[in-house]
C-alpha cells in the first residue's frame, strides 16, 4: 500500500507516539563517587595477615561495577544519583578446619550525596586457604573479602529494586522463597509505614528465618500500629530475657489499652528482673506520650 504525502506524515506520527509509549523511561544512574575503608580492628588484622586496606578498597570498587544497578563514578554534571561508600572490616581470621577456612565480616555502606539515609549491608564469607603459608592464607582472605562484598551489594541491588515496586508486588515478595528478598521487602514496607502491609508482617513473625523475624519485628514497630501488639505479646510469650526485653519496648512504643495492660503485667510480675525494668520504662514512656497528647487535645 501507498501512502500519500499528508498520510505519510500521519503515520509517522502515529509511529513515534506508539514508540514513545512502549518506551519505560531509562532507570536513574546509580554512580558510587568515593569508597573508603574505615580502619578498624578487623582491617588491622587483615593488614597483618597480608591484605592491605587499598586493596579491599579495589575490591569494593570491582563489586561496584559487577553491580546490576550501581556503577563507578559518572563525570560531574552527568545525570545520576551519587552514592559515597564506605566499607568497615569487623572480623578477618582463619577458623580451624580441613583445610582452613579464612573468614571476612564486614559491613558496607553506601550514603547519599544530596538526600535520602544511608543504606547498610552486613555481609560475612569464607573461602578455604589452598595455598602453602602466608600466600594461600592471603589469598583466602582477599577471596573471602570479595565475596562479602558481593554478597553486600546483592542485597543493595534487591534494595534498589524494591524502591521501584509497588507495595502489591513488594507484599508478594514477603512470601518468596529467598530470605534476603523477604528481608528486603520488609525494609520497604517500613520504611513506607503502609499499615495495609501489617497483616502480612504479622505473618513473618512466624518466618524460618530468625533474622527476618526481627526484620518484621523491627518493621511492625516503626509503621506504628496499635493492632500488631496482640501477635507481638504471643511472640513474646515464646521468648526469654533480652528478647522479651527488646519486644517489651517496641510493644510499648505501639501504645494502646492491649500495650498497657501487658506492660503492667510485666512490670508487676514477671520474674525477670531486666524485663520487668524494661517494662517498667516502657510504661513509664507510654504514661508521658499518652499525658502529652492529651495536653495537646486541650489547647
Amino acid at each position: 500500500m501507498t501512502l500519500g504525502p499528508r498520510s505519510g506524515a500521519r503515520f509517522q506520527v502515529f509511529l513515534l507516539a506508539a514508540l514513545l509509549l512502549g518506551c519505560k523511561a531509562a532507570p536513574e544512574r546509580q554512580s558510587v563517587d568515593r569508597m573508603v575503608v574505615a580502619d578498624t580492628e578487623g582491617a588491622q588484622r587483615l593488614e597483618a595477615m597480608g591484605l592491605s586496606r587499598d586493596e579491599v578498597r579495589r575490591a569494593a570498587v570491582d563489586a561496584v561495577a559487577a553491580s546490576a544497578h550501581f556503577g563507578p563514578p559518572v563525570p560531574e554534571g552527568g545525570k545520576a544519583r551519587r552514592w559515597l561508600g564506605r566499607v568497615a572490616v569487623h572480623r578477618a581470621d582463619l577458623a580451624p578446619a580441613q583445610p582452613p577456612l579464612a573468614q571476612v565480616i564486614l559491613t558496607f555502606e553506601l550514603s547519599p550525596r544530596d538526600e535520602g539515609g544511608t543504606i547498610r549491608e552486613t555481609a560475612r564469607a569464607a573461602e578455604p586457604v589452598v595455598a602453602p603459608g602466608q600466600r594461600g592464607q592471603r589469598e583466602a582472605l582477599a577471596r573471602a573479602a570479595a565475596a562479602a562484598l558481593s554478597r553486600a551489594m546483592a542485597g543493595f541491588d534487591l534494595l534498589l529494586a524494591a524502591e521501584r515496586k509497588a507495595d502489591a508486588a513488594l507484599l508478594l515478595d514477603l512470601s518468596s522463597p529467598d530470605a534476603r528478598v523477604r528481608d528486603v521487602a520488609i525494609r520497604t514496607l517500613a520504611d513506607r509505614r503502609n499499615r495495609a502491609a501489617v497483616p502480612a508482617l504479622v505473618e513473618r513473625l512466624g518466618d524460618p528465618d530468625p533474622e527476618v523475624v526481627e526484620r518484621a519485628i523491627g518493621a511492625l514497630g516503626q509503621i506504628g500500629d496499635p493492632a500488631a501488639v496482640g501477635p507481638l505479646v504471643r511472640l513474646a510469650q515464646r521468648r526469654q530475657g533480652p528478647a522479651v526485653a527488646q519486644l517489651v519496648r517496641v510493644i510499648g512504643d505501639l501504645g494502646g489499652s492491649d500495650a498497657r495492660a501487658y506492660l503492667l503485667t510485666q512490670a508487676s510480675g514477671n520474674p525477670d528482673p531486666f524485663i520487668q525494668g524494661a517494662a517498667q520504662q516502657a510504661l513509664d514512656d507510654l504514661t508521658a506520650r499518652e499525658a502529652e497528647a492529651a495536653r495537646g487535645a486541650g489547647r
